[in-house]
């Protein structure tokens, strides 16, 4: 089998999206050798073979900072969406099937193509969303109604594509991601690491997000404004993530509580420094209004990081009963729970974190792929071509 990826998604710093491309392709690899990947670089199809994308990689010709920035432009991403289109339709020829693990394929194809829906944020809340990207997704929706199959991450991902898409059930299949191997490294001493962060193990709380409305990063900010002074001076709030779109709507408070230091924007950091960070904190905060599956989540269960996340949503799905579920937006029960925390000492239960870490077994990356592969199987053994119109 020959089977092609949207590559453009490593121009940039892996988020969630770019990180289960990642990996999938890794995992895919291991469980059948004699498949061949090929990324599409908005350009021309690469086989992984001789050009697989690192950290940093740029798998373009133009320099990822300079598509970065044409990108901020709305005729620039439409002159940038088109020039992949065209290329791609000539680049694809040569593939078995496409994945497209960012929703669509590049431009309209036959060949057979599994889309990858991650979530529906779109549609229940656009105004999260910049006027344009919403446009542009919703131009391309009808696609899915005529897919065979459809990927998605979580329970919660699928009935919401089986309620506003109106696909059946039977052609929606979960595949939940696994998790990077980093987090589940053993337990290390952090404290220099964590030291050069003005931080000190088990006395602050984690924060992790792209900066944006739907992250929900403000009831965050309100509830830990609410804290006793006196915990404020211990426990600092840390949020990491890079920068998004939209009005955060941050209260009026935050520029006194970062001269203090008590809430730190630290911006993307990679995998070393949020591994530390994870296992850490004296507790983690994840109150995304929505979300399709939540890869922080697992990340932090992974070092034996107890989450706070938002109910009725897909964390609290992936969470199961050893995570502590809130209303998005009361910040209220986000404040009681940063004192929970605390006086229950979650950073230094050892049992606490045990189950934590037993609750991630079930994210894996070889029984995704293991699955994606059976996926891969069905489509083309259908014969059904109308997945990537």
């Amino acid at each position: 089998m020959i089977i092609g990826f949207d590559g453009t998604i490593f121009n940039t710093a892996k988020t969630g999206i770019g990180y289960y491309t990642y990996f999938l392709i890794q995992y895919l690899q291991f469980e059948q050798a004699d498949l061949e990947i090929r990324l599409y670089d908005g350009l021309r199809m690469r086989s992984t073979a001789s050009k697989w994308p690192s950290e940093s990689a740029e798998m373009t010709s133009l320099p990822s900072k300079t598509i970065e920035r044409l990108r901020r432009v709305a005729l620039a991403r439409a002159a940038w969406r088109a020039f992949k289109s065209a290329g791609f339709r000539r680049a694809a020829q040569k593939l078995d099937l496409f994945h497209a693990t960012n929703y669509f394929t590049p431009a309209k194809t036959d060949i057979p193509t599994l889309p990858l829906i991650h979530d529906l944020s779109h549609i229940r809340h656009p105004e999260w969303h910049p006027a344009e990207r919403v446009r542009w997704m919703e131009a391309r929706m009808e696609a899915f109604s005529r897919a065979p199959l459809i990927q998605t991450v979580s329970h919660f991902s699928a009935r919401e594509i089986e309620t506003l898409l109106g696909v059946p059930r039977s052609r929606i299949h979960v595949t939940y991601p696994g998790i990077n191997p980093s987090y589940h490294a053993p337990a290390r001493d952090e404290w220099e690491t964590l030291a050069a962060m003005d931080l000190v193990p088990g006395r602050f709380f984690l924060c992790v997000g792209a900066l944006e409305p739907r992250k929900n990063v403000a009831t965050a900010i309100r509830a830990y404004e609410d804290l006793p002074e006196l915990v404020q001076e211990k426990f600092p709030l840390v949020i990491v993530g890079p920068p998004g779109w939209g009005d955060l709507d941050l209260p009026k408070a935050i520029e006194r509580l970062e001269r203090q230091g008590r809430v730190r924007f630290l911006g993307y950091l990679g995998e070393h420094l949020m591994r530390a960070l994870y296992q850490e904190c004296a507790a983690f905060l994840y109150p995304s209004s929505y979300e399709g599956f939540g890869m922080p989540v697992t990340e932090a269960m992974a070092t034996g990081t107890r989450p706070l996340v938002s109910s009725d949503t897909a964390p609290h799905e992936i969470c199961g009963d050893v995570g502590i579920n809130l209303p998005p937006f009361e910040k209220t029960a986000w404040r009681n729970a940063m004192l929970q925390a605390i006086e229950e000492g979650w950073w230094g239960d050892s049992l606490l974190r045990s189950r934590l870490r037993k609750r991630t077994e079930i994210f894996d990356w070889r029984a995704n792929a293991r699955a994606t592969l059976d996926l891969y199987r069905l489509l083309l053994a259908s014969g059904d071509l109308n997945g990537g119109r």
